[in-house]
């Protein structure tokens, strides 16, 4: 009886948590929310290998701060989705700790690559 009221208590919390928007608050339909901003955020293989990843920023332009947290953000989403831990390297030159990461804006678009530590 006791695993019922588990389950119908999360249930009813799950229900509550998506009728407010929680999840609206970091990402929605039109993308990500950093430093008061909303970036396009896009995320694949980078190659032959799937833990070779590549990360494309959308209105990078708008926060600089913004658009390389959101990269960030989708970096970690992809090496969850794919491998279930967040752990990777950064290429050279193509992270988002880089300190010439304005320069490389083309577009209006930040792009990102790395590796996600396999299983």
């Amino acid at each position: 009886m006791v695993q019922v009221k588990q389950i119908i208590v999360l249930g009813l919390v799950a229900t509550m948590l998506a009728s407010c928007g929680i999840g609206d608050m970091v990402r929605n339909k039109k993308g990500l929310y950093f430093d008061g901003h909303q970036f396009r955020v896009r995320s694949a293989k980078d190659g032959d290998a799937r833990e070779d990843f590549i990360v494309t920023v959308s209105r990078a332009s708008q926060s600089v701060e913004g658009a390389r947290e959101a990269g960030r953000h989708e970096a970690n989403r992809y090496c969850i989705t794919n491998f279930g831990k967040s752990e990777k390297t950064w290429a050279a030159g193509q992270g988002p700790d880089d300190e010439n990461i304005a320069a490389r804006i083309v577009d209006d678009k930040l792009t990102l690559r790395g590796r996600c530590a396999a299983w």
